[in-house]
């Protein structure tokens, strides 16, 4: 069965493989069963593969997923948690 996600560092390899030498992109998908169009988009947006990339290597996607509609609130509810896990409430034993 196919992997159902790729990382943003297996994509820039895939990339880099498909683009190596001339007429290699679709060899290149068929290889890592993948969507030549997949590698044509992954192209596309190669700088900023290559920016999440350096600056966080274990994303899937270069979309951080939505922006909190109430900061304040994910921050006091985060600090909560944080809090009852340091004096080990909520754990199940």
């Amino acid at each position: 069965m196919p992997k159902l996600y790729l990382t943003v560092k297996e994509k820039l390899e895939i990339l880099a493989e498909a683009y190596s030498v001339p007429r290699n992109l679709k060899p290149t998908a068929r290889k890592y069963n993948v969507l030549p169009s997949s590698i044509r988009k992954w192209k596309k947006k190669e700088e900023v593969l290559q920016e999440t990339c350096v600056n966080r290597s274990r994303v899937k996607t270069v979309n951080s997923g939505p922006k909190p509609e109430n900061p304040e609130i994910e921050e006091a509810v985060f600090n909560y948690i944080l809090d009852l896990r340091g004096r080990d409430i909520g754990k199940k034993n």
